[in-house]
């Protein structure tokens, strides 16, 4: 029998701290990856400089109740909207360690950017570089990374919430075999009206043997596909 790694978090809830998974503590960045460590002070050198130069300012987000497109624009040049991108693809590629400290470094800037990139980098793009195919990577992750094109990640639903085993939305191969009819309806989803592509997910019927079930399956949609609509944007305290 395969012997299970212990884990800390599941083990603090069972009441058992595995001491052993904490010390000795692991390296700094710096000293596991100078050169990573380079990148992301860089990063977080040019979000104060973004900060002190007035092109971030969460009071102004705030009362126009939107994040202008230049500060995006800047930000993609940057590369901070390319964090976790492999580097084949034009992103940064950074360790988990490296991509929470920039992270860190963005929400303290402001709220409303750290929800743009947690969403974009950790959510959306994230879904591309972990389960796509290599057309899917090659067309999405590019642009995504240069902060060309946003992604999104739709998951929540009415009445449903964020329990993806039994989302309500469908999808159902067309007549001819070539394409999904996907239906159904999301709320609350960050980045939702500016993204390019967007993961998500829909009921489809598995058939194994003679049982067929539904399984829930991802896809990914596009702004452009008919069908699409986006009917509109919540105004929410503190997240723009």
């Amino acid at each position: 029998m395969k012997e299970t790694k212990p884990s800390f978090l599941r083990g603090v809830f069972a009441g058992a701290i595995h001491d052993s998974l904490l010390f000795p503590y692991p390296d700094t960045l710096d000293q596991r990856n100078p050169d990573e460590a380079r990148v992301v002070n860089r990063l977080v050198t040019t979000l104060r400089t973004m900060v002190g130069d007035g092109l971030i300012d969460p009071a102004r987000f705030d009362e126009d109740e939107h994040v202008p497109d230049e500060v995006l624009r800047a930000m993609g040049e940057a590369g901070l909207l390319g964090l976790t991108v492999p580097k084949e693809y034009g992103g940064l590629g950074l360790s988990n360690s490296g991509y929470a400290r920039v992270f860190g470094a963005v929400a303290t800037a402001d709220a409303s950017l750290g929800v743009i990139v947690g969403v974009h980098c950790g959510l959306g793009s994230k879904a591309i570089v972990l389960y796509g195919n290599e057309e899917q990577k090659q067309r999405y992750l590019p642009p995504l990374a240069r902060g060309e094109m946003f992604a999104a990640y739709a998951l929540t639903e009415p009445g449903i919430g964020s329990d993806a085993q039994n989302v309500e939305t469908t999808a159902v191969r067309s007549a001819d075999g070539t394409h999904w009819v996907l239906n159904g309806r999301k709320i609350w989803i960050g980045l939702g009206h500016r993204a390019g592509v967007i993961a998500t997910f829909a009921q489809t019927e598995v058939t194994r043997g003679n049982e067929t079930r539904r399984r829930v399956t991802a896809f990914l949609l596009r702004p452009d596909m008919p069908g699409f609509v986006v009917e509109d944007t919540e105004r929410k305290m503190g997240i723009r």
